[in-house]
């Protein structure tokens, strides 16, 4: 995966987390379009997405810095 290609998938995933934040969104469907994100751009089973989310949201929640929560995802991109 190109840079690019990365930039843009955690601009989707940054945008997502900023709508649930507003209340645009609930919690589920957020963690619902991240998985579907993650599921076409990366080789990651699905327990290994599910765990990348589950720790992305909980360092946004403590942590309120999403530059953080991205250098603490791990991702095998698709290349």
């Amino acid at each position: 995966m190109r840079k690019k290609q990365i930039d843009e998938l955690t601009n989707k995933l940054s945008e997502l987390w900023h709508c649930r934040t507003k209340g645009k969104i609930s919690e589920s469907r957020m963690r619902r379009e991240m998985m579907k994100l993650l599921e076409a751009h990366t080789d990651n089973t699905t327990a290994q997405n599910r765990r990348v989310i589950n720790d992305f949201v909980k360092t946004a929640h403590a942590t309120r810095d999403l530059e953080k929560s991205f250098k603490n995802l791990e991702i095998t991109f698709r290349i």
